[in-house]
């Protein structure tokens, strides 16, 4: 089984969009042996996913309920074979505080497509933020999926 984690800062929107549509594609694409879940450099338990992120969520079909945001610890980064970030920012609070894990963690785009873009939040910014950002998450997804299969084939 391989299990990734996707991380941004609340665990309230961008992380949790990337969890939900991946194991939403794994399932699709009937590629079993992989999970997700996320964390958050500074989640809250009692924080909640944003009305906006639903909404895009409901839109795209995919299911998002019983979420708790859930802070990035030793043992999440010790549980996950690979950690993905949607910031420059989230990947160096993790190789700060958890230095031991240093190669399983990557940026989206980086993993993705080899490149070094933020993942932009779009907390605040209304409901075509969160569209934009599932778009490009969902494209960087589809690279990650490819990944994934091929060394699930291995």
């Amino acid at each position: 089984m391989i299990r990734i984690t996707f991380v941004c800062t609340g665990n309230t929107c961008r992380s949790v969009m990337a969890e939900k549509v991946f194991n939403k594609m794994l399932s699709d694409k009937g590629i079993e042996g992989a999970a997700a879940d996320s964390a958050g450099t500074a989640a809250m338990s009692h924080y909640s996913i944003y009305g906006d992120l639903e909404l895009v969520l409901d839109e795209k079909g995919v299911e998002h309920g019983g979420h708790t945001p859930r802070r990035v610890d030793r043992a999440i980064m010790e549980e996950a074979d690979l950690v993905l970030v949607m910031t420059r920012g989230h990947k160096e609070f993790l190789l700060e505080f958890f230095p031991e894990h240093s190669g399983k963690v990557y940026m989206l785009s980086e993993y993705a497509e080899g490149t070094e873009e933020d993942v932009p939040d779009p907390i605040g910014q209304g409901v075509e933020a969160y569209r934009r950002a599932y778009c490009e998450i969902e494209r960087y997804l589809e690279n990650v999926i490819e990944r994934i299969r091929d060394e699930l084939a291995r």
